[in-house]
């Protein structure tokens, strides 16, 4: 009985200490500006998209000139596209072998049928290629992390408490 009550005390003297020095509010931003100030700076109602609207055939179709067949036919081509998977091994392959292009050859892959896919719909707009872009996205966020092996080296895998960001993360993140 004894040995439990210590063991209590301490779980309950190390919770509070935990609470008094977990979080610290600071309210940076909203010390920053004030609602007149934002109201002045943001941009609404998507004023700020520099491309037209996807019910714009006409400006879709100007936008893509001569390259629309090109681009709509690349997308057929990834109709049937299988979605490769990225195991956790892909990332290990680096540190072991130095051999990056495991991971990064189907990760590129992907990329690139998801950006063919989605001009391809921007082209046409019939929305054939929607189910394709639906994959394509979901297979993209299922995966753990979108930074490449290579730049992963010596943290064995990429997680979100190893906080790594690259150029191609950041492309993919937009």
């Amino acid at each position: 009985m004894k040995h439990l009550l210590c063991v209590f005390l301490v779980a309950a003297l190390g919770s509070f200490s935990f609470k008094a020095n977990a979080y610290t509010e600071r309210n940076m931003l909203q010390k920053a500006a004030d609602e007149t100030t934002l109201k002045n700076v943001l941009i609404m109602k998507q004023a700020w998209v520099p491309y037209p609207a996807y019910i714009d055939r006409a400006a879709w179709d100007s936008l893509m000139g001569p390259n629309k067949q090109r681009l709509i036919e690349a997308g057929e081509k990834l109709l049937d596209y299988k979605w490769q998977l990225i195991p956790a091994t892909a990332y290990l392959e680096y540190e072991r072998s130095g051999n990056r292009k495991i991971m990064e050859v189907p990760y590129d892959a992907n990329r690139q049928a998801l950006n063919a896919l989605m001009l391809a719909e921007l082209a046409e707009g019939k929305g054939r290629f929607i189910d394709q872009l639906l994959n394509g996205a979901y297979m993209s966020c299922e995966m753990n992390s979108w930074v490449l092996s290579a730049r992963a080296a010596n943290v064995h895998f990429p997680t979100s408490a190893n906080r790594l960001s690259t150029s191609v993360q950041a492309d993919t993140e937009l």
